[in-house]
C-alpha cells in the first residue's frame, strides 16, 4: 500500500511578518545609559534612547522587557 502525505492544516497565522525595514523603538530609561545591547554574539547600539532593530528582533526585546 502506498503512503500518502497528509495536508498540513495551517489555520495560525503567522506571529511576525518579515519586513525588510528596520523598526526604531524606544528602550526603558535603566538602558539609556547604556552604549548597546548584547543579544546573542550581536552588539545593538543604543543612540539617544531608541535602537533600530528588525520586527522578530523587536518581539525578542519586548519578551525580554527592555523595550517601552
Amino acid at each position: 500500500m502506498a503512503r500518502t502525505a497528509k495536508a498540513a492544516a495551517t489555520t495560525e497565522k503567522p506571529v511576525v511578518e518579515a519586513t525588510d525595514k528596520p523598526v526604531e523603538c524606544e528602550v526603558k530609561d535603566f538602558l539609556k545609559s547604556h552604549g548597546s545591547i548584547m543579544l546573542g554574539t550581536h552588539f545593538i547600539p543604543i543612540v539617544g534612547g531608541k535602537v533600530k532593530i528588525s520586527a522578530k528582533t523587536k518581539e525578542i526585546f519586548e519578551k525580554s522587557g527592555f523595550l517601552k
